[in-house]
């Protein structure tokens, strides 16, 4: 977890099945995380626990991350995403903020 301006902002990068994503989200909820950040898979219990977050009042946005194969892309691809992910949470912050 982090602050951004004056939000606590959590992150979890392990989405896949059986990880830690569930006992993270319960953690970011418990300490009134105003954005949560996490990846998970495209379907399954990942995306349910995702989900579940919306009986605690948090909006949930998806965002697709898009696979590069060549590595000459990835990096590039990569950059992209945490740029995107960044306008989301800024906005996010001001949109729970009001």
């Amino acid at each position: 977890m982090i602050m951004i301006n004056g939000a606590r902002i959590g992150f979890e990068s392990q989405g896949d099945p059986n990880s830690r994503l569930k006992e993270s989200l319960d953690l970011f909820t418990a300490k009134n995380c105003k954005v949560i950040v996490c990846a998970t898979r495209t379907d399954g219990e990942t995306v349910d626990a995702v989900d579940a977050l919306k009986k605690k009042n948090y909006e949930v946005k998806w965002i697709k991350q898009v696979r590069e194969k060549q590595a000459s892309k990835r990096d590039k691809s990569n950059s992209n995403m945490a740029r995107h992910i960044s306008r989301e949470v800024k906005k996010a912050i001001r949109a729970r903020s009001h």
